[in-house]
């Protein structure tokens, strides 16, 4: 089974989980950049969390896992490991026990392996680099008279954490996010149109 297959299966299955389909501002982003394009995470959904998805196909290998497991604990409030039964065994192993692990079966159902809990370890600073520079001056202006425009990204992140609480980070990087209108994102109903 290939990564294309599995993303397509996933899709659908997406498509039909209540926790996305009831809320209509819920986003997915495919192969999203994270830590200013360090890394990118397959699918992230983003309603009320922010929701990541690896898939490791038959064809890949699991030698970035670690790594990857590393850095998306940085920003996801939940993970998901989606697989074939050829590394069921292995990643269990690999990935934190907080990632959830699914995989499909040879009739392509998701069999859920391992429940996914939430991450209470996010970095608001990582959180925040997914930011655009506009938005972080609008979460500032918030909290300050202050003109930020000439500031680097890095350096209103800086302040940002100095001043800004982090459940407001937390909450507002969601927001901003999902209101972009620049951004190539779908939501679940555009989702089950196109399957």
């Amino acid at each position: 089974m290939y990564d294309s297959d599995i993303r397509a299966l996933l899709y659908k299955d997406l498509s039909k989980e209540p926790m996305y389909i009831d809320d209509c501002s819920t986003i997915i982003i495919p192969e999203m950049s994270i830590l200013n394009g360090y890394v990118r995470i397959d699918v992230a959904v983003i309603n009320g969390l922010f929701h990541g998805y690896e898939i490791k196909s038959d064809m890949d290998t699991l030698q970035r896992l670690p790594r990857q497991a590393e850095f998306y604990g940085k920003v996801f409030d939940e993970m998901v490991l989606v697989t074939t039964p050829k590394y069921i065994e292995q990643v269990q192993n690999i990935v934190p026990s907080w990632w959830g692990i699914k995989y499909y079966n040879e009739n392509n159902e998701l069999i859920n392996f391992r429940y996914c809990s939430c991450n209470n370890n996010v970095d608001p600073y990582s959180r925040l680099t997914l930011l655009w520079k506009d938005e972080l001056i609008e979460l500032l202006c918030q909290y300050s008279d202050k003109k930020y425009k000439s500031k680097t990204k890095f350096a209103l992140i800086d302040i940002i954490i100095k001043e800004v609480p982090q459940d407001i980070i937390l909450e507002y990087t969601r927001e901003a996010i999902k209101l972009r209108d620049d951004w190539r994102a779908d939501s679940i109903p555009q989702l089950c149109d196109v399957l």
